[in-house]
């Protein structure tokens, strides 16, 4: 009976053993998961900030275009040669405003 006995403490002590290794694995486990969730989150915002400044950066890029296209008209040729540098046509007759009254 004797070795019996110690064959049942040896299994209750294996199996003791067995059970907080397991909780301990379970807890690291339990650990990384939350770690990776809070970092899914943080990767989340980023990636929604990103699409923000992405979809500027097209705003921006569809203004510039426009603007490139109003630069290349006889609009804006007429426009800068009248403000800029006060040429105006043939035909044309400038009156100014008297500036001492």
């Amino acid at each position: 009976m004797r070795g019996t006995k110690r064959q049942r403490k040896s299994h209750k002590v294996k199996f003791l053993f067995s059970g907080v290794l397991f909780l301990i694995i379970c807890s690291v486990a339990a650990y990384q998961n939350s770690q990776m969730k809070s970092e899914k989150a943080k990767y989340e915002s980023r990636m929604k900030e990103l699409d923000g400044r992405i979809e500027q950066e097209e705003a921006r890029t569809k203004e510039i275009k426009d603007y490139k296209d109003y630069v290349e008209t006889d609009e804006y040729v007429e426009e800068v040669a009248r403000d800029k540098l006060g040429l105006v046509f043939d035909d044309e007759v400038l009156l100014k405003a008297n500036e001492d009254e």
